[in-house]
């Protein structure tokens, strides 16, 4: 075999190598999604009904109730907007105590989880120290995207699971609260307009930390962890906005051709 024949063979496995390499990271890159936003095994994008079998199987003792509205637009009945389960109240002082409120997307939407406010309150002789758990916060979820000392945290990745910049953090942090501006839109029963960055931020994933010191400034008194899947709300948004649109302009147009058939008494 001559040396350029051996060249041309090197050339061709590295040519291949590279080939394989390049596959590989592509469809590592393909393969790569969102983050699941979890706490105590609850997650954005679960359905309605998977949401209640987990409440039911966390804490058997869980006090649950459902918040429903109706939406003409939307359909005769009612659907249900908001889940709330909490701790009962206790006559044990200092004793921990839970909450746990589940935001589902409106009709026409698959009704599924899309954002949820957990808040846990410690007892003096459970309480954790803010160090344990800004560290056990970032194991889960990784280091953060926007911080404010140690007491409110923020995370957010994109559609593709990479993570945003501060910048975008800062632009998007609000989106958390989408879940709050959804119910306020079937409080008011009336179309809520698509913010006006959601462009920016509408396939983001978020997750805010807030933790309250107890007396003791080292350890936590409460711990509250909001996430919401903000594609999916904004979807929920504006589908159901472009079918309730549809129907009040249905209704408006037909009200005109009713008022057609009047005529003026001059």
């Amino acid at each position: 075999m001559t040396s350029t024949t051996r060249a041309r063979l090197a050339l061709a496995s590295l040519t291949v190598a590279f080939a394989a390499l390049a596959s590989s990271l592509f469809a590592l890159r393909a393969s790569a999604a969102a983050p699941m936003l979890e706490t105590a095994g609850f997650h954005t994008g679960m359905t309605f009904q998977e949401a209640m079998a987990r409440l039911k199987a966390y804490r058997p003792a869980l006090e649950i109730k459902t918040q429903q509205r109706q939406i003409p637009e939307l359909g005769p009945g009612y659907m249900v907007s908001m889940i709330y389960a909490s701790t009962p109240s206790s006559n044990t002082p200092n004793a921990d105590a839970e909450r746990i409120n589940l935001s589902i997307s409106y009709l026409p939407n698959t009704p599924s989880v899309l954002g949820i406010d957990r808040d846990v309150i410690y007892s003096d002789k459970s309480a954790p120290t803010i160090v344990d758990t800004v560290a056990a916060l970032r194991a889960k979820y990784g280091r953060e995207m926007l911080g404010f000392g140690s007491r409110q945290i923020y995370w957010g990745w994109d559609e593709a699971g990479r993570p945003i910049g501060e910048v975008q953090m800062r632009a998007c942090g609000a989106f958390v609260g989408l879940s709050y501006m959804m119910n306020e839109e079937s409080e008011i029963n009336r179309p809520a307009p698509i913010p006006s960055n959601a462009h920016v931020c509408a396939k983001s994933h978020l997750i805010m930390a807030n933790i309250v010191p107890a007396d003791n400034p080292a350890l936590v008194h409460a711990l509250s962890i909001m996430m919401t899947d903000v594609g999916l709300g904004i979807d929920s948004m504006t589908r159901s906005r472009e079918v309730r649109m549809g129907v009040q302009q249905k209704g408006a147009s037909d009200a005109v051709k009713r008022a057609g058939q009047n005529k003026p008494k001059l």
